[in-house]
């Protein structure tokens, strides 16, 4: 009942379910409606223009609901918030890593592997978001641009193979490919040639990089078949142990990832410290890849064939 309404006055005010606006009804009118409908209460309410002659329903089409939509039965619902977790964090950042995911493999030759590579950058996104590729034996020489081999996104570090340092005119030869979108600050920091061994060191300061690291460190190395791991193996690894050690020496604080192939030489005379990554044999009886890091527990490695035949590996 309304109080504004004089004495004597019954005043009653609704709301219209079908037209959503606000109706009021004096005493005479709702004795009126009672007196012409008494049990007539399905008739009156099917009576179109008796609804709009009382003011209960408008003259115009009404307007469409604007109430909640009703739910399929078989509809998914949606999940409200947002999953959580180191996993869905790099899913959604992926070129934000703590540690820099890396694909390794010993293409040789990588001038008629480079269309299979482009086409998995663009229908994987593991590999299109992958930070460094290392490739090993490239079989590039000076004939060979770097626009002939560049990929769309990356930043290209090439060293191939000196016939006068080597003693070889043909194979070999290191590659690493640095995302942009990770980093663009990338240098060479070491390379050497020689007829046992070759590497290549790139310094990388990435976009993103955790506080206890300074700088990341990705190193190639390809270690000739002719080196023994008893007779001449630690001579093969004395260049890269050298580089290695100065610059950790300059930079205590960085992140170091060696990924090779290292035949059949060890590295655990040399780098003691270091921690192998590959759990599974990559050679006939022992391992011939090597992918040591000098922080633990940092990534993990599947074999994934990718490349024709050869085997690739992706760390993240």
């Amino acid at each position: 009942m309304d109080a504004a309404a004089p004495r004597g006055v019954i005043s009653v005010s609704s709301v219209c379910s079908v037209c959503s606006r606000r109706i009021t009804y004096s005493r005479n009118m709702l004795v009126n409606i009672r007196a012409y409908y008494v049990g007539k209460t399905d008739e009156f309410w099917c009576d179109m223009d008796s609804l709009c002659r009382y003011g209960l329903l408008s003259a115009t089409k009404p307007a469409a609901s604007r109430g909640r939509r009703k739910r399929k039965r078989f509809e998914k619902r949606q999940r409200r918030g947002k999953r959580a977790g180191v996993h869905a964090r790099l899913k959604a950042n992926p070129t934000r890593p703590a540690v820099p995911s890396l694909l390794f493999s010993n293409v040789r030759s990588i001038d008629n592997k480079l269309d299979e590579l482009r086409l998995l950058r663009e229908t994987h996104k593991e590999f299109k978001d992958c930070c460094v590729y290392v490739l090993t034996e490239s079989w590039l020489h000076d004939n060979i641009p770097d626009v002939a081999i560049q990929l769309e996104g990356m930043t290209l570090f090439r060293a191939d193979r000196e016939a006068v340092s080597s003693g070889k005119s043909q194979g070999g030869g290191l590659c690493i490919y640095i995302n942009i979108d990770w980093c663009v600050n990338a240098t060479v920091a070491a390379k050497h040639c020689s007829l046992l061994a070759e590497f290549l060191i790139v310094k990388c300061r990435p976009f993103y990089l955790p506080r206890e690291f300074t700088i990341m460190l990705v190193a190639a190395v390809y270690i000739a078949r002719s080196a023994n791991a008893k007779a001449n193996g630690n001579e093969a690894l004395g260049g890269l142990h050298e580089a290695i050690s100065e610059l950790l020496t300059t930079h205590p604080d960085s992140f170091v990832v060696i990924a090779g192939d290292f035949n059949h030489t060890s590295l655990k005379t040399v780098f003691a410290k270091f921690l192998q990554y590959v759990d599974f044999k990559t050679g006939e009886t022992t391992h011939w890849t090597w992918f040591i890091s000098t922080h633990h527990r940092h990534t993990k490695q599947p074999p994934t064939p990718i490349l024709a035949t050869l085997t690739t590996y992706l760390s993240y």
